[in-house]
């Protein structure tokens, strides 16, 4: 979801455009249910979950 999400955040704004709303509610609570158990999981902050998962999905979608 958090990829599915994103990809169609990227293509939004590379049309000038933003998420509808509950797309950008969707993402966030995505990332923070994830990112919580990651960040549980490898005793490790959110944050730095988060900057991982997103580094990942970028370098993902370059692939595309």
């Amino acid at each position: 979801m958090w990829k599915g999400i994103t990809i169609e955040k990227m293509r939004k704004e590379h049309d000038g455009k933003s998420l509808n709303a509950s797309d950008e509610s969707n993402l966030k609570r995505v990332q923070d249910c994830i990112s919580s158990e990651f960040s549980a999981v490898f005793q490790t902050t959110k944050d730095k979950i988060v900057d991982r998962i997103m580094h990942s999905l970028d370098t993902d979608l370059i692939t595309l």
